[in-house]
């Protein structure tokens, strides 16, 4: 009771604190929290009907919950090591990777009794969860490191397997025909990361999405929506970006939403995961507009709306259940039961007169823009092309505004059409610029 009432003050501080121009509409309230002191919380996820609530502890341990109050309702203990845990199609049963065991395991949601045992033929060590594909009796699994496989429960073995290079994060939708891979790889000295697309029942590489420098073991997720529209890629300190998988390319980029000299916060690394509405994304262990400290937002990735649903506080593991009202989420020896408002964003698009606002356009080099006397503060200034991509990013101290008049140099751009974002804490101006030389 101490450690919740604690958990709640430090939110109110947190809240009072901020810049009255931060507008934090929307937080999620909090239906429970729970401390599983001293044990360590690697994975949370509610059950299919959305009345229980199934948290892997100590990587060892499954325990039930009920959602509406905490309440235990079970708890079951193996052997060997479990990261996580996956559903059946039906919705009936949980599905453990009992790697060290050579064997999958199926258990009843209901009391944690084992259902079935499914033993290897050919002996393998994919520590990872087992995730269900479009083929309910086949599954895609992934040792963490350097390979990934698909095994078919019926045959008992592996019928395809492909290997990379060194450690991967991945997404899967069992409602799409691809998942996503990314993984780092040494060249020249330098460590890159590549985002590739591959066919679910081929294990074939489809196209590269994105590569770029840096790791991905730093912390970071990635996730397809629920049927296989969008995937999201976020790792420690580089960009949110968003992937139209569809069109195989970039859909969406956000700043970074963890600044690499900053440690603050309470989670482990930027975690993400889809609502049933694949337009909106939870992004955790993340940063907003002005604040500093760790927060939990949601987005909306096709009218670019974000809202802050809880702050002080990056979950390294959440999920949401089904009718997109619950978020649950576990970070380090807590969980955390939040009621989602889901419709409540709080930056809003000001309506412009372009012809008015915005001049020359087109350009050949500079553009001046009239800010709105009641905008605020610009925090930054962005301009990205026709496909999303980031062009150019300004900070706060490179611009230059006289009068309410904002003069941007855009010599060093190529022709064509660009956006033009202008972001406070808690609006947006959104301009179509035309550069001509």
């Amino acid at each position: 009771m101490k450690r919740c009432l604690l958990l709640t003050v430090t939110a109110i501080l947190l809240l009072t604190s901020l810049s009255a121009n931060a507008q934090l509409i929307g937080e999620g309230d909090t239906l429970w929290y729970k401390s599983l002191y001293p044990n360590t919380i690697s994975h949370v996820q509610f059950s299919p009907d959305g009345t229980k609530l199934g948290v892997v502890v100590n990587q060892n341990e499954i325990r039930m919950f009920n959602v509406q109050n905490g309440d235990s309702l079970w708890a079951r203990i193996f052997n060997t090591r479990i990261y996580r845990f996956t559903v059946s199609q039906s919705g009936t049963s949980i599905w453990i990777n009992n790697a060290l065991d050579s064997e999958l395991v199926e258990m009843d949601w209901n009391n944690g009794d084992i259902m079935n045992r499914y033993r290897y033929k050919n002996p393998v060590s994919y520590y990872n969860m087992v995730f269900s594909t479009p083929n309910p009796k086949v599954f895609l699994m992934t040792n963490h490191a350097q390979s990934f496989a698909l095994y078919d429960i019926e045959k008992g073995e592996i019928i395809k397997e492909k290997k990379i290079s060194h450690i991967s994060k991945y997404g899967v939708s069992p409602y799409s025909d691809y998942f996503i891979l990314a993984y780092q790889y040494e060249s020249s000295n330098t460590w890159k990361t590549k985002i590739n697309i591959y066919d679910i029942k081929t294990l074939d590489n489809i196209a590269t999405l994105g590569e770029e420098e840096g790791l991905v073991e730093n912390g970071g997720e990635a996730k397809i929506s629920y049927n296989g529209k969008y995937a999201a890629t976020n790792f420690g300190g580089r960009a949110l970006q968003i992937w139209d998988l569809e069109n195989k390319k970039l859909f969406k980029e956000y700043t970074p939403t963890i600044p690499t000299d900053s440690t603050t916060g309470r989670g482990g690394g930027p975690s993400l995961a889809f609502c049933n509405n694949e337009e909106l994304l939870i992004n955790c262990g993340g940063r907003f507009s002005r604040i500093t400290t760790m927060a939990t937002t949601i987005t909306n990735l096709v009218i670019d709306k974000r809202a802050i649903i809880y702050p002080d506080n990056g979950f390294s593991t959440i999920d949401i259940n089904k009718s997109d009202t619950k978020l649950a989420g576990g970070v380090g020896d807590d969980i955390v039961v939040l009621k989602l408002k889901k419709d409540a964003v709080p930056v809003k698009d000001v309506p412009i007169n372009t012809e008015e606002t915005l001049y020359p356009n087109p350009t050949t080099c500079n553009i001046t823009i009239n800010i709105p006397q009641n905008f605020g503060i610009i925090n930054s200034a962005q301009i990205l092309d026709n496909i999303g991509r980031m062009k150019k990013n300004y900070l706060p101290n490179e611009l230059l505004l006289s009068d309410s008049k904002l003069i941007l140099n855009l010599s060093d751009l190529n022709n064509g059409v660009y956006l033009l974002k202008l972001t406070n804490a808690s609006n947006i101006l959104s301009y179509k610029i035309i550069l001509e030389k």
